[in-house]
């Protein structure tokens, strides 16, 4: 079946993950198709591609930005991904009660 788009992902910033110490922050939120194609398996792990220079926070405003790449698993086929990032205000949780707090 030939589709102009065979998963369309939604990843976001995952605090959780952080605190685990796990590859990456980025947890998939949404996912379209939620089931896989029968010819197109969905990859796994793929929120760890969508910030290539890592997930940074930072409390000045960024823009936009767009990019394309490739990935190639090991028996050598190639899946054309894009990406569209954008950056959301962030708020720190207080870890601690407040009259704990130094």
């Amino acid at each position: 079946m030939t589709r102009l788009v065979d998963y369309f992902t939604v990843v976001g910033y995952s605090e959780e993950k952080l605190h685990q110490g796990a590859d990456g922050c980025g947890v998939l939120l949404q996912r379209f198709p939620a089931q896989d194609w029968e010819d197109e398996a969905f990859i796994d792990k793929l929120e760890v591609f969508w910030q290539p220079l890592g997930w940074n926070l930072s409390t000045e405003k960024k823009e936009p930005s767009f990019f394309m790449c490739v990935l190639t698993d090991t028996y050598g086929t190639r899946r054309y991904c894009a990406c569209l990032s954008f950056h959301e205000p962030y708020t720190l949780s207080q870890t601690k009660p407040v009259d704990e707090v130094s």
